[in-house]
């Protein structure tokens, strides 16, 4: 838990596109920017989920907290050009990868070793809860400390928190994060993995609805830009709005457990729909009504999100491939999101608001084609019987 909270103290993360914006970059380039990072973690991700299978997800996140720090040490003695931002993008997405998979495995396995592997849809939603209550704090101070001192105070905090987020799994002791004694090879690695997936529907089929749900996260990367449009362009202000979206997230996530009756009744009707229904509403409704709809969309992809992480790990049978099943899941997710970021940015000439109601609406008619075919799987139950279940 101390982990997930220091890992996530980024202060600039929340408002990077209104920074960017404020080094005069276009949309364009913070869409290449952010295009290139998905690319690179769409090529990494199974590699390094092997990785975290092989030498231990311990090992494997240590190395990510070490790479993401590396890159906000380059861009603090850097000049904050937009070759630098690029250059920045390698750094993040080797880190991003090493740790996407491993440290969701690690938890995992803990709480397997301690019997209590049930208890991981509350328990790793409680984990992204405080996770995102780190995110508000340091947003909540982003916009104050950007418009006071600049870019460099915010990336020295960060800096300090990822050292500090590298001593905290310096301290986990899970059996599951040491190396076996017997590693099998990459190849082998890879290969079952892929097997595995492609025989287990209920795990396909997951994989595919968390890659549309991690798409819908476009409206949360630019949301600060949102509030610009819809609001004010005052630093702070923006700064602010966007850490109660933080909040609002953090509370959905920590309460995902609490409201799975729900979800398993509605999921494949409603609830899902319901995320990129609300961006369309966030971005065509004006001011206080859009905003609404924004929160609305931020509450269902907070308790979403947990819950569809539990199915993965639930349709997972083989705990040794554990890591790089769910690196794959990323790898899924990143590709479909760097797709439609690179739609976004190509759509950003006609204005942020016509760009993110395009966006939305393409992942609507996406959504509800994915659910329809999901009917007619081994995850399709009716509403009926997954109460019954």
């Amino acid at each position: 838990m101390a982990y997930a909270f220091l890992n996530n103290f980024i202060p600039y993360l929340a408002i990077l596109p209104f920074i960017y914006a404020q080094l005069s970059f276009t949309t364009m380039q913070m869409s290449t920017i952010t295009v290139l990072g998905n690319v690179l973690i769409t090529l990494l991700e199974i590699p390094t989920g092997s990785v975290a299978d092989r030498y231990g997800r311990k090992a494997s996140t240590l190395m990510g907290i070490a790479f993401i720090a590396a890159g906000i040490l380059f861009v603090l003695l850097s000049s904050k050009t937009f070759a630098v931002m690029l250059s920045w993008m390698v750094f993040q997405a080797i880190g991003v990868t090493l740790i996407s998979g491993a440290d969701r495995a690690l938890l995992f396995d803990t709480l397997k070793e301690h019997a209590q592997e049930n208890q991981y849809q509350m328990i790793c939603g409680r984990f992204m809860g405080l996770a995102r209550v780190s995110g508000f704090l340091a947003t909540a101070v982003a916009g104050v400390l950007f418009k006071a001192y600049g870019f460099n105070v915010l990336l020295i905090i960060a800096l300090a928190a990822k050292a500090g987020a590298f001593l905290c799994i310096l301290c986990v002791t899970s059996e599951s994060s040491r190396p076996r004694a017997e590693k099998p090879s990459y190849r082998s690695v890879v290969r079952l993995s892929l097997t595995h997936i492609t025989r287990n529907r209920v795990l396909a089929y997951g994989i595919a609805l968390y890659a549309i749900l991690g798409a819908t996260g476009i409206a949360w990367e630019y949301r600060s830009l949102i509030f610009s449009t819809k609001m004010t362009n005052d630093p702070s202000i923006v700064a602010g709005l966007t850490s109660i979206t933080t909040v609002i997230y953090a509370l959905a996530l920590y309460g995902s457990g609490w409201v799975r009756p729900i979800l398993q009744r509605d999921r494949y009707r409603l609830s899902f729909l319901l995320v990129p229904l609300a961006i369309l509403a966030a971005t065509l409704l004006p001011r206080f009504l859009g905003l609404a709809a924004l929160l609305v969309y931020v509450f269902l992809g907070g308790a979403l999100l947990p819950f569809n992480d539990a199915l993965l790990n639930a349709a997972l049978k083989q705990d040794e491939l554990r890591a790089t099943v769910l690196s794959t899941a990323s790898l899924v997710r990143s590709t479909v999101y760097s797709l439609v970021v690179l739609m976004f940015g190509r759509l950003g000439k006609y204005g942020v608001a016509t760009a993110m109601a395009v966006t939305s609406g393409v992942l609507f008619l996406i959504c509800g084609i994915l659910l329809s075919v999901g009917r007619t799987t081994d995850t399709g139950v009716a509403p009926s019987e997954a109460e019954s279940r």
